[in-house]
């Protein structure tokens, strides 16, 4: 049975709500679940950046086209497109990899980060200094790549949490 020490019963009123959380949880089980919600976004934007890299690499120019506005930044430059585009497979590896071991992931996932935020980052500058394809930026922009750079540089510091649970 789970009781507090004496030293800690001058400090229960304070604490209470604490020692009532760790009580109802079981480590294990909050663990799992924080691990597997982990786990499945790690997967969802692995595919997504597998599936968009693979289509920038495969055929540049018809990736290109078919992004909303996209024309509006400028002519197409198919080599740029490629290499933007093994950006994004070597994010999608690092993020499967989390996947594959999440306990392991925090490196894999810094390095997807750098390009994954970094990305979004630039995107966002240009949407604050009105250089985007449109005023305050395109849903592409911010559904495409500010957010899945937001939950990859999330999930590289929810990497470090996981090693602790």
């Amino acid at each position: 049975m789970y009781s507090l020490h004496e030293s800690e019963q001058k400090l229960a009123p304070l604490n209470q709500g604490v020692w009532f959380c760790s009580l109802l949880r079981s480590r294990n089980n909050v663990g799992a679940m924080e691990t597997k919600a982990f786990r499945t976004i790690c997967g969802l934007l692995a595919a997504l950046a597998l599936l968009n890299g693979s289509r920038m690499v495969l055929d540049p120019i018809g990736w290109f086209a078919s992004i909303p506005d996209l024309a509006l930044t400028g002519a197409a430059n198919g080599h740029l497109i490629r290499d933007v585009g093994t950006a994004y497979l070597a994010s999608a590896a690092g993020l499967a990899f989390a996947v594959w071991r999440p306990l392991a992931a925090t490196g894999a996932l810094a390095v997807a980060t750098v390009f994954m935020a970094g990305h979004g980052v630039l995107h966002l500058v240009e949407i604050v200094e009105s250089c985007a394809a449109a005023p305050g930026g395109t849903a592409i922009d911010w559904m495409g790549v500010i957010l899945p750079g937001a939950l990859t540089a999330g999930l590289c510091g929810w990497s470090l949490r996981l090693r602790t649970v």
